[in-house]
């Protein structure tokens, strides 16, 4: 059995991929994932940079 994370298409999956690879790597950083996230999705519609995940 493939646990799916009820994705729908493998566009999804992969979508989903990402975000736990990120989400993990901040936790494992200490920092906060959902504000990485947040503050991503602005810099992408600002038409800025996107953010890094590697630590300053």
């Amino acid at each position: 059995m493939c646990l799916k994370f009820g994705n729908q298409s493998a566009k999804g999956e992969i979508a989903t991929a990402r975000l736990l690879t990120v989400a993990r790597t901040w936790v494992m950083q200490r920092r906060h994932a959902l504000e990485f996230l947040c503050d991503s999705v602005s810099h992408h519609r600002a038409g800025q940079p996107a953010l890094t995940l590697l630590q300053r």
